[in-house]
């Protein structure tokens, strides 16, 4: 099968993937408010505000399949109340996506937006210290317009690299050490994915030493055992990359000699040496390198905050880290279906699904915004050829 063709098949199917989970997703969130029959089994949008006897009116089903109905809150299963609001009077209505889209407080979605906006220019700093270790001088202002426009190439390309090969690609501009630009990418995705681990480590942590988590939780088993994941994959490949000796002793060279990017998978060997060689300053980027994901998630904490979302904010930094690594994995472009399903998993039990979904939809937004100041840089710059291009120059 031609190349070409095989690429698009393979993007044919993930769209369908992410056109086939988001539609599960919208379906099984409720636009409007809503109850829940006394067993839980059954959900009816409600249609009016309770009478004055208590009555609700409701409807179950869609379209033609769709009856009103008229029943009593002894019909109907309470929400759950926390500890402190036990003696308050008993609620039956839960919020649609409509509902929690109406609650957002304008002054607390400004500071989100602005905490989101810090954690990407503290990753555009990350990476200008990566890319100084390698002895590739570019302006901070430089290494920031090239941040945004990876944001942005990693909005509109399909896969999850897109933005990844024009920040490397626009930095070989700047040097003739192409594999120390191409490596200090890859090392700053690295070092960002074991950001997020250690962040949602410190929050199982926190949670199950102050009593908020229990290991009877089996999402706090099934979060623990995410992050041993990713850190055996974080510190074998960093091993990999690092040593060559280690590549020597698993024979790597035959593997790897097989695979497109062969080239510049040899070529990282003196720049992976430049980066063992100065360690201790690689370690001081590493230490800093929790400010940006720690960022980020306080910046989506604050925003559910803005609609009401009921959820504790260990929740958010333990939960939201492991949901954008799972979500890296690239299903969908863009993660689109994909993410918006992780969030319904790991929060299902904190809020309902309309409550969530609107959540998650919110915080889609954070990238589309920082994806225009890359626009402009796009727009304003030099043209960039294809991404297969880039990829052919790179050597990848």
């Amino acid at each position: 099968m031609p190349e070409n063709a095989k690429k698009t098949l393979i993007m044919l199917a993930k769209l369908l993937v992410g056109a086939v989970l988001m539609a599960w997703v919208l379906l099984g969130a409720h636009w409007n408010d809503f109850v829940r029959s006394k067993d839980g089994k059954t959900t009816y949008s409600v249609l009016a505000a309770p009478g004055p006897e208590g009555r609700f009116v409701v409807r179950k089903g869609s379209l033609w399949w769709a009856r009103t109905l008229e029943l009593s809150a002894d019909d109907l299963q309470p929400v759950e109340q926390a500890d402190s609001q036990t003696d308050a009077p008993k609620r039956y209505l839960r919020p649609g996506f409509l509902k929690s889209i109406s609650r957002i407080q304008g002054w607390m979605l400004l500071a989100a937006m602005a905490a989101s906006l810090t954690g990407v220019l503290v990753t555009a700093l990350r990476w200008w210290m990566l890319l100084a270790i390698q002895s590739i001088r570019i302006s901070l202002w430089e290494a920031v317009r090239l941040t945004f426009l990876g944001q942005f190439y990693s909005l509109i390309v399909p896969g999850t690299v897109g933005g990844d090969i024009v920040k490397a690609y626009y930095v070989t501009k700047h040097t003739h050490a192409k594999a120390g630009a191409v490596l200090s990418v890859f090392v700053d995705r690295v070092f960002g994915l074991a950001a997020l681990t250690l962040v949602a480590g410190a929050a199982l942590s926190g949670a199950l030493l102050s009593g908020l988590g229990s290991w009877s939780d089996p999402m706090m088993r099934y979060s623990a055992t995410v992050m041993i994941c990713v850190v055996a994959a974080v510190v074998g490949v960093m091993s990999i990359v690092l040593s060559r000796r280690l590549r020597r002793v698993l024979h790597l060279q035959r593997f790897y000699k097989r695979l497109p990017f062969a080239k510049a998978f040899e070529s990282f060997g003196q720049a992976a040496r430049v980066y063992r060689r100065r360690w201790k300053t690689l370690a001081k980027v590493g230490g800093m390198m929790l400010a940006a994901p720690a960022i980020w998630v306080a910046a989506l904490a604050i925003l559910g905050g803005s609609i009401n979302l009921p959820v504790p904010w260990h929740s958010y930094f333990l939960y939201i880290p492991l949901i954008y690594i799972l979500g890296s994995v690239p299903l969908t472009p863009g993660g689109a279906g994909w993410i918006e399903y992780l969030y319904l998993v790991f929060f299902a039990g904190l809020a309902n699904s309309s409550e969530i979904l609107a959540f998650a939809l919110l915080a889609r937004l954070f990238p589309i915004a920082w994806a225009i100041p890359g626009m402009i840089v796009a727009v304003s710059g030099p043209r960039l050829p294809k991404i297969q291009t880039m990829q052919v120059e790179l050597g990848m």
